[in-house]
């Protein structure tokens, strides 16, 4: 990570192509794996896998073509962002960033659940404060249940 900061690096992207005359695979897994220590590859197998250290992984399950990205780290922030944008073509540099950046700044203009909360408290004329003696107590378990959410959008 120092190293991409001192190159202002903004992102790097993760991808996979395939690189054959076929497509990429229904099935194939992907994700990334967060290791403290430097990770080796295998003379055997080439592949630096250790399970322990998986992060995230998703199963692509409908066919693409040649390329995927799959996730962007934001180096400034030091945050992954799961995408899950084809592309064409066999080599990343024929991915077309400007798309990426456009996907990346209609992700960030969603409104999150925390707005929504506001804005319900002030159409309604109530306070948000951070205490436990609240009225109403809304927590990040509280915000996983899809019905509770929908619930407080339609009163």
């Amino acid at each position: 990570m120092n190293d991409l900061n001192k190159a202002k690096a903004q992102y790097v992207i993760f991808t996979c192509n395939a690189y054959s005359n076929g497509a990429i695979s229904p099935n194939l897994v992907v994700g990334w794996m967060n290791w403290a220590h430097k990770m080796k590859i295998s003379q055997k197998t080439g592949v630096a896998y250790d399970p322990s250290c998986v992060q995230h992984q998703v199963r692509v399950s409908q066919s693409l073509s040649k390329g995927l990205v799959f996730g962007l780290l934001d180096v400034r922030y030091r945050e992954i962002i799961w995408l899950e944008m084809p592309f064409g073509g066999q080599l990343v540099a024929n991915m077309n960033t400007e798309v990426v950046e456009t996907l990346l700044k209609k992700i960030q203009s969603k409104t999150t659940i925390g707005n929504l909360l506001a804005i319900k408290a002030n159409a309604q004329g109530m306070s948000i404060v951070y205490t436990q003696e609240a009225d109403e107590i809304y927590t990040m378990q509280w915000a996983m249940n899809t019905a509770a959410v929908t619930k407080l959008l339609i009163d």
